[in-house]
């Protein structure tokens, strides 16, 4: 689920969450209404659950996707199907999808990513498919594109893909591969028996931008997964370098989703514990910047 980018912050608009429920329906919930939820039968397809949903950065639509892998633009205020990319016409997934979100600049952009191990970037506009990642497998909101569309971050599933960082420009190759473990001076010793570890099932990735930034320098990176080695549910990840710059231990469980604040100031982080954390990631990464 997310909140609708509005630029007036003091509008009721400012205050409303969307969300997708695994039965079709798209809920939406607005602060001064208190606990009434209006909740949205989307899909004229009764087997569509929905896993994915996300406003445009202008706040005028939003992106639905799940289990039936098409893509579904709508009208932000009235819920009216505007576009969809469904199976038959393009060279949709071929599973479950979860992941689809509109780019921040581009505002004609969509991109989705599934379990078919394949990340599409879509063209509203021309009703086409421009450009596609392979070989990453996607089983959450694990991946996520800076606020300049000049980087992707990929989290990878249960084929232990680990962490990607991609350029938009060229998207054959990653320009650099994290482990969870992150990047360490060790032995030939300690190195042989690393060989061996499987990266875990990433859940979530987020650019977490330097505050003051606008969002524009991403230098970091945000990520969740189940970790039942080292119990390091949540970790923080320097995009230059690859360490890890903080590992958020008091997450007791798998950490299924999180979000980062425009100004990268504030982080959310939420456990199948059903506990939600607030981090101010500005503290740990000062000694980074």
């Amino acid at each position: 689920m997310c909140w609708q980018p509005v630029q007036d912050f003091d509008s009721q608009v400012a205050q409303k969450l969307i969300g997708c429920c695994a039965d079709g329906r798209v809920v939406t919930w607005t602060v001064h209404t208190g606990n009434k939820l209006e909740h949205n039968f989307l899909s004229l397809d009764p087997k569509q659950a929905y896993q994915a949903v996300a406003y445009s950065f202008d706040g005028n639509r939003f992106v639905a996707a799940g289990d039936n892998p098409s893509l579904e633009v709508f009208d932000a205020d009235t819920h009216k199907l505007i576009h969809s990319f469904d199976k038959y016409k393009h060279p949709m997934h071929k599973n479950k999808v979860f992941v689809a979100k509109f780019s921040p600049l581009a505002v004609n952009m969509v991109y989705s990513a599934g379990w078919d191990r394949q990340v599409k970037f879509w063209d509203v506009r021309t009703d086409t498919l421009v450009q596609q990642i392979n070989g990453i497998q996607i089983c959450g909101d694990s991946v996520d594109m800076s606020m300049n569309n000049q980087q992707v971050v990929t989290g990878g599933g249960s084929l232990g893909e680990g962490i990607h960082l991609w350029d938009m420009r060229k998207l054959d190759k990653p320009m650099k591969h994290f482990g969870w473990e992150g990047t360490k001076n060790e032995t030939i010793e300690q190195q042989k028996i690393d060989k061996y570890f499987v990266n875990p099932t990433v859940n979530v990735v987020k650019f977490a931008p330097i505050a003051g930034t606008l969002g524009l320098d991403s230098d970091y990176i945000m990520a969740g997964c189940r970790d039942n080695l080292n119990q390091s549910h949540v970790k923080c990840i320097a995009t230059r370098t690859g360490a890890i710059v903080n590992e958020f231990k008091y997450v007791k469980d798998s950490c299924l989703s999180l979000d980062v604040s425009r100004d990268g100031s504030l982080a959310c982080l939420a456990d199948t514990t059903g506990v939600l954390h607030m981090e101010n990631i500005n503290l740990m990464k000062k000694d980074f910047c």
